[in-house]
């Protein structure tokens, strides 16, 4: 009988665990202002970085711009502009971290298998400091939005979780192929299937996760003293 209490507190007291965690108030979300790249370059300097002038990205964003529009302004959408002039930017620099870097003070967000980098921040592997905590919270939630996104496509397409094991060629156009399919199932509202149930025997999966090096994380470190510690 007393075990039978015991298992009831014990649950009892999950309980209440989800319940505090439940109730607990979210912090309110804070968005930089993005830069104004029309007001922020002279011709030139624009020509030089999106390689058409400003009278002829306008004339582009006016073909495209109710196609890749958001519908709300839900947590800061990106503005038209904006998306056609980060694409014209990666198209004319061929780097998406020079990109990062002129698009304001932003960085790249990855797990664990990436070395922290200036312009990457990945979470800390041995948090102390409530900063610290903050940070990795911020960190994981802002790399789960686009996580799922890719749980959600390679559940519509399994042989993206299962590895290919094909020439790599190939394996990038299977990659654009099920993306292309998977966005033209999204538009249609074609209901996700359920994953497919696959043995797999034999199978380790390497995943480097990269040490906390002194000297490489001064820009993660700062940004942990300067912003995250003055939220709290």
């Amino acid at each position: 009988m007393n075990e039978i209490f015991d298992i009831f507190e014990e649950l009892m007291s999950d309980d209440e665990e989800i319940i505090n965690f439940v109730e607990r108030p979210r912090r309110r979300k804070q968005f930089r202002q993005r830069k104004n790249h029309f007001e922020e370059w002279d011709d030139e300097a624009f020509l030089d970085r999106f390689r058409l002038s400003k009278d002829c990205i306008l004339a582009i964003l006016e073909q495209i711009e109710e196609q890749i529009s958001y519908l709300t302004d839900r947590n800061e959408a990106v503005d038209a502009l904006t998306q056609l002039l980060l694409t014209l930017r990666f198209y004319a620099s061929g780097s998406m971290i020079i990109v990062a870097g002129d698009f304001g003070d932003y960085f790249l967000v990855g797990d664990s298998g990436y070395p922290v980098e200036n312009y990457l921040m990945t979470p800390l592997l041995n948090p102390n400091t409530p900063a610290q905590h903050l940070y990795n919270e911020a960190q994981i939630r802002t790399r789960n939005v686009v996580e799922r996104s890719y749980g959600v496509w390679k559940r519509r397409f399994a042989v993206l979780s299962l590895g290919l094991r094909v020439k790599l060629t190939t394996t990038l156009n299977i990659i654009v192929a099920t993306a292309v399919l998977h966005n033209i199932a999204i538009n249609m509202k074609v209901i996700n299937p359920p994953p497919v149930e696959v043995n797999i025997e034999n199978v380790e999966w390497d995943v480097a996760v990269y040490e906390e090096r002194h000297g490489r994380d001064n820009v993660r470190t700062n940004l942990i003293d300067n912003y995250f510690s003055h939220l709290l």
